[in-house]
């Protein structure tokens, strides 16, 4: 639906109130009259134009300003946040942003989404380990199913282990131990199998699991370390906490 946008008094307490069940997008001024069209529905709404023919501050800056809900932006060259993320940040919005590639970024750990509860953790890491572990060759899945394992083991561990960082990077950190690994997974069924700190059973299942493996020369321990170090230092460089 395309309509004039309606003339709401501005709360002096929120700029952006909300003027509608759902808000107005702009898209325009009217040819004739000192008012604005918008869309009022939640249809999509795509604007193509050259370089330089003023997207951004026609369209892009003056919604950013004006939209009372949350906005996800794609914005490389940072105008858009320069220009608009304090006056949305004034209004009561929590403003972030993301560009891992440089130091002034916000992070995001993916792993904090994971639910801890007991009854569905195993599958949502097995699920994340899924996404991660593909190969390009059908036939060499097997290797990346059996990384994928490891992953899980030290996903569990880290979980039920506090004082460690539950996050990319420490897997990642694990993970370079190498063939390493399974002397790893020993000492930890060894040292928490028992006692105030003990892990848990399913843990100390998928532990065991990475140990008898890695004693089992023929099974290719090598190659399913070496997938999981080398996907881990793709997936564990983006900047999160």
């Amino acid at each position: 639906m395309m309509a004039k946008a309606k003339s709401q008094p501005i709360s002096p307490t929120n700029p952006q109130k909300r003027i509608d069940e759902h808000p107005a997008f702009l898209l325009g001024k009217h040819p004739t009259e000192d008012s604005f069209l918008a869309s009022y529905g939640q249809q999509f709404v795509m604007l193509a134009a050259p370089p330089g023919t003023g997207k951004g501050v026609g369209a892009v800056i003056p919604n950013l300003l004006s939209y009372p809900d949350s906005m996800v932006v794609n914005d490389p060259k940072f105008e858009n946040w320069e220009i608009t993320s304090g006056f949305r940040a004034s209004v009561g919005h929590k403003v972030y942003r993301f560009s891992p590639e440089r130091l002034e970024t916000h992070r995001w750990n993916p792993l904090s989404a994971i639910n801890r509860d007991p009854l569905y953790r195993l599958g949502e890491i097995r699920t994340i380990a899924r996404v991660l572990f593909v190969s390009d060759n059908p036939k060499n899945q097997e290797w990346y199913n059996k990384a994928g394992n490891v992953f899980t083991a030290i996903l569990l561990y880290l979980m039920e282990t506090p004082e460690m960082p539950f996050t990319l990077p420490q897997t990642y950190e694990i993970g370079s131990l190498g063939t390493g690994i399974g002397t790893w997974a020993q000492q930890i069924i060894e040292l928490r199998s028992i006692g105030p700190n003990a892990l848990s059973f399913e843990t100390l299942r998928e532990l065991n699991g990475v140990y008898e493996a890695s004693k089992n020369k023929s099974s290719g321990w090598s190659t399913t370390v070496d997938i999981l170090r080398d996907v881990l230092s793709v997936s564990a460089f983006f900047k999160v906490v």
